[in-house]
């Protein structure tokens, strides 16, 4: 008889960003470049978060919002098939100098792609997407969409950082868990620093799915969840989780910030947001229900479902007060054995049991 060791090894999804960490969509001027750069800008969990841009290869694709990219035979073309894509392109006009619209990085480092000025087309919102895939293995793939709205004025290069930590990343989108507050500040990259914000308009989309695609409507903000917003109008902007809760049937949330600064330079950034749902249709059972202090009790949490997968557990106890709750255990298993205080004479000696379940990205639900 044979043993057949088997090394199963899950890569945890790189998170590939185009233009700075977590943006969404940004406007440019037409007379301003738009640089990608991946190599830069892209972490790999695995790596301590670095990225090593030269194990990956790298695909750029272009299209109109809500249009598909250009196309022969159902292929979708990418920027490498430089005559198909410059001939049938959305979004670059017709030419065979492709140098005149985009380039490389330094000896042709795909990583880094800059788009020239007056490459775009005025007023028109372009979705640039990248592909990366990996050399060793092509079977492992990432993809990051961005949209640039290219206005008249030159934008000024601003970035959208949640605080405190509180917005972990994931296949494109920041996570919104329904218990947390959201927090966002603006920073100024680059020449904008010397210049002051005139003006400070955040606002907010909700989306919805459709055919593949998410599409954005304004969130209509009213007296009665009004109180949940704080900081409109400043750098800093706070979402309480009450507005979350109070909507849970949007999944998908974009908080766009409009700017002037002194200098009368305009700009807007978006970043987005997925609701991240907490773990659901589980049960967890105690072995046995009557015991005392010395006994050792066994809880079993079985069948809880999360796309992010349970990452712990943990066992509250209250004895007279449910809002008076004791930690009773931490743990990473799904079955665990603890001990329990002893309860309340005057109510039978009952204690009562609460246990939070969370996934990897912190979203957290309770049983019962």
């Amino acid at each position: 008889m044979k043993l057949i060791l088997i090394n199963v090894i899950y890569r945890t999804p790189i998170n590939a960003n185009m233009i700075f960490e977590k943006i969404s969509a940004i406007s440019r001027g037409i007379d301003q470049s738009i640089i990608f750069n991946l190599g830069h800008f892209s972490n790999d969990p695995d790596l301590n978060n670095e990225f090593l841009s030269s194990d990956w290869i790298y695909q750029y694709y272009c299209c109109l919002r809500r249009q598909k990219n250009s196309d022969i035979n159902g292929i979708f073309l990418s920027f490498d098939d430089t005559m198909n894509y410059f001939m049938n392109s959305p979004c670059f006009e017709p030419q065979q100098d492709t140098s005149n619209s985009f380039s490389y990085g330094s000896n042709n480092d795909d990583s880094i792609l800059t788009i020239h000025p007056r490459s775009l087309k005025l007023n028109n919102i372009y979705e640039f997407k990248t592909i990366v895939t990996n050399r060793i293995d092509q079977t492992i793939q990432f993809s990051r969409t961005i949209e640039i709205h290219i206005q008249k004025e030159d934008s000024p290069l601003i970035i959208i950082r949640c605080q405190f930590d509180t917005c972990p990343f994931n296949d494109g989108y920041q996570l919104l868990n329904l218990n947390t507050d959201i927090q966002l500040t603006i920073l100024c990259k680059n020449e904008c620093n010397q210049y002051h914000f005139n003006m400070i308009v955040w606002s907010i989309y909700q989306g919805f799915e459709a055919n593949g695609s998410i599409f954005w409507n304004k969130f209509l903000i009213v007296n009665n969840n009004k109180i949940w917003l704080f900081g409109e109008n400043s750098m800093n902007f706070t979402v309480m989780k009450n507005l979350f809760q109070n909507n849970p049937f949007i999944n998908y949330w974009r908080f766009q910030v409009a700017l002037q600064q002194s200098n009368n330079r305009l700009g807007w950034i978006a970043t987005d947001f997925h609701t991240n749902q907490p773990p659901y249709n589980g049960t967890c059972r105690i072995n046995p229900s009557t015991g005392d202090r010395s006994t050792l009790f066994t809880i079993l949490c079985s069948e809880w479902n999360d796309d992010h997968d349970i990452s712990h557990y943990l066992v509250y106890a209250w004895i007279n007060n449910p809002n008076n709750l004791i930690l009773i255990s931490f743990t990473t298993a799904s079955e665990f054995e603890i001990y329990l205080p002893l309860g309340d004479p005057k109510s039978h000696l009952t204690v009562h049991l609460i246990v939070h379940i969370y996934d990897s990205f912190g979203a957290m639900t309770h049983y019962p």
